[in-house]
């Protein structure tokens, strides 16, 4: 049985997904290298259907690729096995393979937690998991390997600048591939010879990406050499119409970049730089920012349109610059700052609270509130353990007061953020968690909670009932 072809146009490129990241490649990064090791470690059979199990069979089958004298054994030939529309076949994949957060302009939420990935470890695993998904569906027959192409380039990772030329090869030997490029990450790994000539391969890289909506450097661990590119890698994206989010160390050549070339700019994830030099964001259409921990102070912030701003430091600057209201998601590290104005916020739906602060202070909400619009309380880290009693009467109270309808009548959805390790609490602590959740149900407030890193980047809340009040307490 002869390799399958993989095809863009009229002529004929192997695998791409080896040279996707060099986890795969290993040291040698040449198309045709790769494609002589993938031949050495599949067997033909395998690479036709994926599988020896009659439901890689079944798969081609589906696909529409049955001609098999394998397969025509496995598909009774009384109950012949329907062939399912390409724009089904898009779908599953898609959903298979989809990366939480990662493409996301409007789910303010998904875009926060996928900010909450401590050094990348999450996006990492899922970018893995799921180029892996996509070569195994594009291996099982010809038809799922033309149907796959689009995913298979969706996402691209770049791990040094040796593996961005080897991108730029690819990209060109394809006849428009890049279009279905969607998201570009940068993820160089300590200290990395980079050079013009990467910069320009990178560039280069974005001109075969036209439909490109997101670029990061998130993962990259700070370089002077490769930063010194980004104001020119910003540049590139000037052109690029359907561009909306950029993951960014906070340097003050950046941003101005950022403000000069990126007009339409609708999602900003500010990263620590190399100083802590105060910051102005600049930003016309900016809807959602995002401030990691480390990162400089935001001292001037001009974003009229900005819906959702998510500060993961103790920043007591950024808060007066904010227009409440038009902001829908707040996250922040103390809400005391904001409390006595709350009432402003009247587009204000859902609201993160840190845990700590619940149990540290009594939280003074302003006489009469009733919220206009608030439906959503997000709880985090709900493994912080107090001791005193000052702190156990101030953790009732708020806890208490979060599900008041006096005070926020339209709150529908309590989400608490759990550690995936627990410890035994404190019984008067439990006693308070049980209490509340009792309260919850009886108000009709629904509970949901996640627990550990992966569920936490992955937006993934499920159902809190009675019968899993053990989960809280």
């Amino acid at each position: 049985m002869s390799s399958p072809d993989y095809c863009w146009g009229h002529e004929q490129i192997y695998p791409p997904n080896a040279i996707l990241y060099e986890h795969m490649a290993g040291s040698d990064l040449s198309v045709q290298n790769e494609h002589l090791r993938i031949a050495t470690e599949v067997q033909p059979e395998d690479r036709k259907y994926g599988s020896h199990d009659p439901f890689g069979v079944f798969l081609g089958a589906w696909a529409g690729d049955a001609k098999s004298e394998r397969t025509r054994c496995c598909v009774p030939a009384t109950n012949p096995v329907p062939e399912l529309p390409v724009e089904i076949w898009s779908a599953i994949i898609d959903l298979a393979t989809h990366i939480p957060g990662a493409y996301d302009i409007h789910d303010y939420s998904s875009i926060a937690a996928f900010t909450f990935d401590n050094r990348g470890i999450c996006a990492r695993f899922r970018f893995e998991t799921a180029m892996r998904d996509k070569v195994a569906i594009s291996s099982v027959c010809k038809r799922l390997n033309a149907i796959c192409q689009p995913f298979l380039f969706k996402h691209l990772r770049i791990e040094s600048g040796t593996h961005a030329q080897a991108i730029l090869d690819m990209l060109r030997k394809g006849v428009d591939i890049g279009k279905s490029t969607v998201r570009i990450d940068l993820a160089l790994e300590g200290n990395h010879a980079w050079n013009k000539s990467h910069t320009n391969a990178m560039t280069s890289i974005f001109r075969y990406c036209p439909n490109l909506v997101s670029f990061s450097t998130s993962l990259c661990d700070p370089g002077p050499r490769w930063t010194y590119s980004l104001p020119c890698l910003i540049e590139a994206l000037t052109n690029h119409k359907h561009f909306r989010r950029v993951e960014v160390m906070a340097e003050k050549d950046v941003l101005r970049s950022i403000e000069t070339f990126l007009k339409d700019l609708e999602v900003l994830w500010l990263l620590p730089g190399h100083m802590p030099v105060p910051l102005n964001v600049k930003g016309r259409q900016l809807r959602a920012l995002i401030v990691s921990d480390y990162t400089a102070e935001v001292r001037k912030l001009e974003a009229p349109e900005l819906r959702a701003c998510i500060i993961q430091k103790n920043d007591t600057c950024i808060i007066p610059s904010i227009r409440p209201a038009k902001i829908e998601y707040l996250a922040i590290l103390d809400i005391q700052r904001m409390i006595s104005t709350l009432d402003t916020w009247t587009s204000l739906r859902t609201l993160s609270i840190k845990y700590e602060e619940l149990a540290t202070r009594k939280i003074h909400w302003p006489r009469g509130l009733q919220h206009p619009t608030l439906e959503c309380i997000v709880i985090e880290d709900l493994f912080y353990h107090f001791l005193n009693a000052a702190s156990v009467e101030h953790l009732r109270e708020n806890m208490l007061s979060i599900i008041e309808p006096d005070i926020f009548p339209h709150v529908r959805c309590i989400r608490v953020h759990l550690s995936f390790f627990k410890d035994k609490l404190p019984e008067a602590e439990a006693d308070i968690r049980w209490e509340w959740l009792r309260c919850c149900l009886e108000r009709g407030v629904r509970v949901e909670m996640l627990q550990g890193n992966m569920e936490r980047t992955g937006n993934q809340w499920k159902f809190l009932s009675c019968n899993r009040k053990d989960d809280i307490l």
